[in-house]
């Protein structure tokens, strides 16, 4: 089969690029938003539905270096 891709395509979770280890987990999904070119409002938008694929709960509000 084939894909088409009409866009960029990126790992949203490269763990090299754009994290920041004291940044919390939402603070961190919006650096890797911005890096990745994508704007305030669409960071927004897809905000919970990242949080919800993290499944970290209440621990997206921990710093990054937190995680285990």
């Amino acid at each position: 089969g084939t894909i088409s891709i009409a866009g960029k395509v990126d790992a949203l979770f490269n763990i090299n690029i754009g994290f920041r280890p004291e940044a919390t987990g939402r603070r961190n999904i919006v650096l890797r938003g911005l890096i990745s070119g994508w704007t305030a409002t669409e960071i927004e938008e897809k905000m919970e539905e990242i949080v919800d694929f993290s499944e970290l709960g209440d621990f997206i509000d921990l710093p990054f270096k937190a995680y285990s």
